[in-house]
């Protein structure tokens, strides 16, 4: 029970102030005076501590992001203006031959998720994926789109088990409900962003280095990057520097040095 004083000692303790104070004010302007009484109960809030805090704002950064269909992803526009390639880089053969993708990683230590927590942490076989070795050949069954559609952008996460790729709008049970970089694989070299471009003529694909939970650590990362993705059985790799992600992109170009023989001058 709140400790409230009664309604009716609440009206005599009104009487009788009301009553002394007109004797007490004659000729003065008439005042009625209030009475305030407080409520118990607002001393009983519970105040939120340091834990707490941070779980609200875990929260409000974790917004959920709902799956996208596939046709709804195909009526998406690229929100990036892809500028012609300011370097071709050739690749021979020779160092493109079938191999462990780490050879491509020499010196380099595999690397945990950074920051990955709750429901983002990787849970084997949760997520299906596709994954493919050096000379197993491209990926089948996905999905082609423009750089920087969203709906059609794919997730890759690079190993010592090869190339691992979902597509980041499929439902996952991650903190944001959709596919995550952790939710791909335990342990990667590093993990970007790649695109499946809409080219009949040659297999190409679009990709990035842009993975908050396996970064790139130098330059030397993205030429071994496009290395793999070229031993894959890509003709063409476009790869977005480090320093840019969306908006106005200049890639660099990697191709096969067989393909640079007949198509040396050869831009796109």
């Amino acid at each position: 029970m709140f400790s409230l004083i009664s309604q009716a000692s609440r009206q005599h303790f009104v009487h009788q102030t009301y009553s002394a104070y007109v004797r007490n004010q004659v000729g003065q302007p008439r005042v009625i005076p209030r009475v305030f009484i407080r409520d118990q109960r607002l001393s009983q809030l519970v105040r939120p501590d340091a834990k707490s805090l941070v779980e609200l704002e875990t929260k409000v950064k974790e917004k959920k992001i709902l799956p996208m269909k596939i046709r709804v992803a195909k009526t998406m526009p690229s929100t990036s203006t892809i500028l012609p390639p300011s370097k071709i880089i050739y690749i021979s053969q020779e160092e493109l031959q079938k191999m462990d993708a780490s050879r491509f990683f020499e010196g380099r230590r595999l690397q945990f998720p950074v920051g990955a927590r709750g429901k983002d942490r990787y849970v084997c076989g949760q997520v299906k994926v596709q994954t493919r070795q050096p000379g197993d050949g491209p990926f089948t069954h996905v999905k082609k789109g423009a750089y920087d559609v969203r709906g059609l952008k794919y997730l890759y996460v690079i190993n010592q088990d090869g190339v691992h790729i979902k597509r980041e709008l499929s439902y996952a049970s991650s903190n944001r409900g959709i596919v995550c970089h952790p939710k791909i694989a335990p342990l990667g070299f590093l993990g970007g962003e790649v695109w499946f471009l809409p080219n009949t003529e040659v297999k190409a694909v679009h990709i990035n280095l842009n993975s908050g939970r396996f970064p790139a650590q130098s330059d030397e990362d993205l030429i071994a990057t496009a290395k793999v993705w070229l031993s894959l059985g890509y003709d063409k790799v476009y790869v977005t520097p480090r320093d840019q992600r969306y908006g106005n992109v200049t890639p660099l170009l990697f191709m096969k040095q067989a393909e640079s023989e007949v198509h040396s001058s050869a831009f796109v």
